[in-house]
């Protein structure tokens, strides 16, 4: 098996994740999707078809969004297209928070945010001491 870097493994949990709260299923219209585990949601080479399943940000990144479990769900091709840049309704939001919130995964977004910004404190102090 290829060794693959950290982001990567990390994007794929997380569509692991949305995989099993949602299944098979677009966020915006529930058409089920085609899932091809040889090419993930986030690989942007290729065709597609308009039930191939994406990632889709609810707060697109272009609107300062983050790539966070609590801001991505996954989008058939067709929707996430019809979206483009556009805030999702404050309901869709409120209602994939609560899911997070009620299977305990909102605290496992903060418990990495928080690891990630310690070793990048850590990082920090060692290039200054470095200087």
């Amino acid at each position: 098996m290829p060794d693959i870097s950290t982001a990567v493994r990390r994007r794929i949990e997380k569509i692991d994740i949305l995989l099993w709260l949602y299944g098979n299923a677009c966020f915006w219209c529930s058409t089920e999707m085609v899932f091809n585990p040889k090419r993930p949601p986030f690989q942007k080479t290729g065709t597609r078809s308009d039930l191939s399943c994406t990632v889709d940000e609810l707060r697109p990144r272009a609107l300062g969004g983050r790539r966070v479990l609590s801001n991505q769900v996954l989008a058939c091709h067709q929707c996430n297209n019809r979206r483009g840049s556009r805030m999702a309704p404050a309901e869709a939001v409120a209602g994939h928070l609560v899911l997070l919130e009620c299977h305990d995964l909102l605290r496992m977004e903060t418990v990495e945010y928080q690891r990630r910004a310690m070793r990048n404190a850590a990082l920090g102090d060692k290039r200054s001491a470095q200087a």
